[in-house]
């Protein structure tokens, strides 16, 4: 199977969480990272940029703040080294009004570092 052709399915179970070794522990020391929870987050983020499209997809369709969490924070991780394109991404996926990638802008404007955080912002704005 083809990375794009997995990553439609992938994007599509977001919000599963896979069982990890330390999730039978009672006490951890450290916080699980989204990418250990969620696995379809991790395995996106390997597939790069041809898993974008299946992303915005999904992100349509989401029917939960949470799916459209988890997409836009993978849509920014492949996006890390240039978050403003991420953000530009997002915005151009939104093809006119639609209330899932207003939240989504929103939240990916927040993942933003302080260095870039003006930048996202105005990539971000509405016009």
């Amino acid at each position: 199977m083809k990375a794009t052709e997995a990553s439609s399915d992938l994007a599509a179970l977001i919000l599963f969480k896979g069982k990890s070794p330390e999730s039978e522990a009672v006490f951890a020391l450290h916080p699980k990272s989204r990418e250990v929870l969620f696995p379809a987050m991790e395995a996106l983020e390997s597939i790069g940029k041809p898993a974008v499209d299946a992303i915005l997809k999904q992100i349509r369709a989401a029917s939960s703040n949470s799916a459209v969490e988890n997409l836009t924070h993978t849509l920014m991780e492949i996006y890390r080294y240039s978050p403003v394109e991420g953000i530009r991404t997002l915005k151009a996926g939104a093809a006119g009004e639609h209330k899932n990638f207003d939240f989504a802008l929103e939240y990916a404007k927040g993942l933003c570092a302080p260095p870039e955080r003006s930048r996202c912002e105005n990539a971000g704005a509405r016009e």
